[in-house]
């Protein structure tokens, strides 16, 4: 309950923390594709690795030295079906 308690109440220099997602809008979403296609919004990307390295993926985030989000790749779903065996 300390941690909980220590988020919710003001800190010494008198901000509190919020944590969370905020509200999801189908305006914000367009907003940001318009951004996208314009060429003047860019997410920030840390870097990426594939699904095989996702200890190495998370072992990134818990530095706390990224800047950016850590993008996990994905296989194909042919990739995927080619790897698997029949008994």
């Amino acid at each position: 309950m300390g941690r909980l308690r220590r988020c919710l109440w003001p800190r010494k220099n008198g901000h509190k923390i919020k944590a969370g997602t905020g509200p999801e809008r189908l305006s914000d979403l367009v907003l940001l594709a318009d951004w996208a296609r314009a060429g003047t919004y860019a997410p920030l990307i840390d870097g990426t690795c594939p699904f095989d390295q996702i200890v190495a993926a998370h072992a990134r985030v818990d530095t706390g030295h990224k800047r950016g989000s850590v993008v996990v790749t994905m296989p194909a779903l042919s990739d995927l079906a080619s790897g698997l065996r029949t008994v």
